[in-house]
């Protein structure tokens, strides 16, 4: 088992090849030795026709070649992480969550290391993701989301960072619940929180988890790559604070992007982040407490987008008996349109650049008209 945990611990830490097309290069190897008893990753390395038979490349021949060079080391890596109670999950084992190559297909890590009770991988689990410098209200979400997760008996998955993260672990096993963390580091590096969270191991209630090289220290880059493996790694997630950019949009957005669940806080009025911008792109809208909101289309536009919608819906009335001169319309809103804080400039502007509506200039004056009462004139002209 070693030996194999050896080449596989290989395959997963080699620089030079793409991710995706080392899961490819294995996949090609399994399935050209299904008939026989061969172990596939040890053969990826080591047996020449087959890496033929595979289109292996010469580059790519080369650069395992410098990895086999390399292989007394990383089997001294091995044997050190699993002499000390880690644990070595690839890709092709029994041990490795289901949902996460589901979700994840090629993408998915070769090997994920971790110390830990592994079957907490295959239990119901809800992530919680959210902003480092969470406001009290998101704070208060992720505790009350947390709460009736474990009240589920359902796992709490977050990627161990301050704000919504630590609150989603601390209300979780404050509630005597399970919690996996993804760390954005490599596992012997997570010193301190491996020291906080000794007891809550052994006790079979946390499971630490690392997609990246043992060694490797905390960075920004592996922590956005981390966020993909929580929202791959359960059944849904809860959104509790994010901005319109950083690792909680981008995990949510390619979330919604490959149709996973998940769920955002609706924001109070007047705060300060993207959550409503999430509900537009197709996150479900819950209240702090993570029920359902049956919200209208209306309801998810932002004030700017309202504000566009009643300026449209005006000008589309007024217009729709003919042209009218720029002073007409700027009054006619300044008149209807209570509250409008366009200046006459911005108005003007606004209508210029709207597809709906069609601008020609008359001694001198913009006249405005709607595109398709142009299109009703001309349609009578034979």
């Amino acid at each position: 088992m070693t030996n194999r945990l050896t080449y596989w611990t290989a395959l997963a830490l080699m620089q030079g090849i793409p991710q995706t097309r080392k899961m490819d290069l294995f996949c090609k190897s399994f399935n050209a030795l299904k008939e026989k008893e061969s172990d596939p990753i040890v053969c990826l390395f080591e047996d020449d026709i087959l890496q033929a038979e595979i289109d292996m490349t010469q580059e790519e021949k080369n650069i395992f070649n410098q990895e086999k060079s390399h292989m007394i080391n990383t089997a001294f890596l091995t044997e050190s992480l699993l002499n000390q109670g880690y644990n070595i999950v690839p890709v092709d084992s029994k041990e490795y969550p289901q949902l996460l190559k589901t979700n994840m297909q090629k993408k998915a890590p070769l090997v994920l290391f971790s110390k830990g009770d592994l079957e907490l991988y295959n239990q119901q689990s809800v992530a919680i993701v959210g902003s480092r410098n969470a406001d009290s209200i998101s704070l208060c979400f992720t505790e009350n989301i947390a709460k009736k997760a474990v009240s589920k008996g359902k796992v709490v998955i977050s990627g161990g960072a301050k704000g919504v993260d630590s609150k989603a672990l601390t209300s979780a096993l404050d509630n005597y619940g399970k919690t996996i963390i993804v760390i954005p580091q490599g596992i012997t590096t997570f010193g301190k929180g491996m020291r906080e969270m000794y007891q809550h191991i052994r006790d079979g209630r946390v499971l630490v988890v690392s997609q990246f090289h043992p060694n490797n220290p905390w960075s920004v880059p592996n922590a956005m790559i981390r966020n993909g493996i929580i929202y791959a790694l359960a059944q849904e997630t809860f959104v509790a604070q994010s901005d319109s950019h950083g690792g909680t949009w981008s995990g949510a957005t390619e979330a919604l992007r490959n149709h996973r669940k998940v769920y955002v806080r609706w924001p109070e009025k007047d705060e300060d982040n993207s959550n409503k911008l999430l509900a537009q792109k197709g996150a479900i809208p819950v209240d702090i407490n993570g029920n359902f909101l049956d919200l209208s289309q209306d309801d998810l536009l932002t004030p700017q987008e309202k504000e566009q919608k009643i300026m449209e819906t005006l000008i589309k009335e007024f217009l729709k008996n003919g042209k009218k001169p720029t002073m007409d319309i700027v009054q006619i809103v300044k008149v209807k349109n209570v509250g409008c804080s366009w200046s006459d400039s911005k108005i003007t502007k606004w209508l210029k650049e709207q597809n709906f509506i069609s601008c020609e200039k008359i001694s001198n004056r913009l006249y405005f008209n709607l595109k398709q009462n142009i299109s009703q004139q001309r349609s009578f002209e034979f």
